[in-house]
């Protein structure tokens, strides 16, 4: 007989809290390198992209990757 495994469930990317958590990611680095904290703006990026990687298994999504590409290239 074949073992079933539960299927790992995965918080929809398109669900209010996922928005939420979005903006505030988006937000804390803009916010950072608005202030001209460019470092700590990505080094917010950073932790945020470990904590989804390792609780979730995702990356972030396009708009978090061009923030941050936006505050890296901002200083070359």
């Amino acid at each position: 007989m074949a073992s079933r495994s539960s299927p790992r469930i995965l918080p929809s990317r398109r669900s209010p809290r996922s928005r939420f958590a979005k903006r505030a990611i988006n937000g804390r680095c803009a916010a950072h390198a608005a202030a001209g904290n460019r470092a700590e703006a990505l080094w917010a990026y950073e932790r945020c992209r470990r904590l989804i990687a390792d609780e979730l298994g995702v990356t972030p999504s396009a708009a978090t990757q061009s923030v941050y590409l936006d505050i890296l290239h901002s200083c070359s």
